[in-house]
């Protein structure tokens, strides 16, 4: 997720590029929200560009990343402390979230949406509890209603504490139970809000909202989850060889991957309408999930340790928190100013979210989480 640095999660797992994973998830979501918000309708719709198209799939990308480091952090802390590893695990968790969450929640109602304490009491509390309680993404009503890309944030929230509770079970549990449990878990739900928001002839909001939670996204999760056991245990699985840095690993989940990708992507295009498609709904995320974590393989397997030249990538996942939560507020802004629009619009949300968010990175995020590891007992 978004959310889940640093980057190394217990001693012996460490991953530095993930965090390039992570700078271009943002970047894809914030690319996206700058052509469609910004109505960039010159932007290219062929060639490789066309990827910030569908840029909202970045979300997807976290998720995966967060279902393969929270479960990385959680399983391994658990194996030390045992059921009181609980406490611990939800203090960090809380210290990566919520800080930022808070600040930028505050910032988009001062700046860019005041009317929303004017709106009438019961409205106002139902939109201010929804969120602070991180259960706004619930609703279509308070779905995205303060800073949009919150609803993630809620639904990775929810994903904590779900971890919390399965640790000990996912601790002893394989991998393919994993996907074999959760994946049929998520079609089910998927396939159960078709029958109450008709594809084709439902609000695609509504049908946002019904099919975009959990348990509904838990396949999405569960491809990091499962790849997590499978390092945490390589003892234990022959097939965990896979897994190993080295090129052989790295070029066959590349091209791996690339395949995967590919074939969602081929899937998707003939029915970009999406809402319209019951099948899409149902199984489409699956496979985009399933490539996304064939990259994340690729990833980790990397052969190299220092991210050298992809330095500024690095970087840039590393405040990816930031750029996800800051993007909307300084695009909003920069859209009352009509001269800026298209690739101007884009230089300048991008210039003014790197530096917001690097400032709160390192004034107010590290710092939290800093106290939380000068405080451990």
């Amino acid at each position: 997720m978004l959310s889940a640095s640093p980057v190394t999660l217990a001693h012996q797992y460490q991953y530095p590029f993930i965090d390039v994973l992570r700078a271009a998830a943002a970047l894809l979501v914030l690319v996206y929200h700058v052509i469609e918000v910004g109505q960039w309708r010159e932007f290219p719709v062929t060639g490789s560009a066309l990827w910030f198209r569908i840029g909202w799939i970045g979300v997807d990308l976290f998720f995966v990343i967060s279902g393969f480091v929270i479960t990385l952090s959680a399983v391994s802390a658990y194996r030390r402390e045992g059921t009181a590893f609980t406490r611990n695990y939800m203090q960090r968790r809380w210290l990566r979230i919520a800080p930022l969450y808070f600040c930028t929640m505050l910032a988009y109602i001062w700046f860019v949406q005041p009317d929303i304490l004017f709106a009438g009491m019961r409205e106002t509390l139902i939109h201010l509890l929804s969120h602070v309680f991180f259960l706004h993404n619930l609703h279509p009503t308070t779905h995205g209603s303060i800073n949009g890309p919150n609803w993630s944030v809620a639904l990775e929230m929810q994903f904590y504490f779900l971890i919390a509770l399965i640790t000990p079970w996912l601790s002893r549990t394989s991998p393919l139970k994993i996907l074999i449990l959760f994946i049929p878990i998520a079609w089910f739900f998927r396939y159960a809000s078709t029958l109450w928001l008709i594809p084709g002839l439902s609000s695609p909001h509504e049908q946002h909202v019904l099919s975009s939670q959990l348990p509904a996204t838990i396949d999405t999760f569960a491809f990091g989850i499962a790849l997590a056991l499978l390092i945490i245990n390589r003892e234990h699985f022959v097939t965990s060889r896979l897994f190993s840095p080295s090129w052989r690993n790295f070029l066959l989940w590349t091209v791996t991957a690339v395949v995967v990708i590919k074939l969602a992507m081929l899937t998707y295009w003939p029915r970009a309408n999406y809402w319209d498609s019951a099948m899409m709904i149902i199984f489409w995320r699956t496979l985009l999930a399933a490539g996304f974590a064939a990259i994340l393989a690729a990833t980790i397997t990397f052969p190299f340790r220092r991210v050298g030249l992809l330095w500024p990538m690095a970087y840039l996942g590393r405040i990816s928190y930031g750029l996800y939560l800051w993007h909307t507020l300084v695009l909003t802004t920069l859209l009352t100013i009509p001269s800026l629009r298209g690739m101007v619009l884009l230089q300048w949300t991008l210039l003014g979210t790197v530096i917001i968010a690097a400032a709160s990175w390192h004034f107010l995020e590290s710092p939290f989480m800093q106290s939380r590891r000068q405080n451990a007992p």
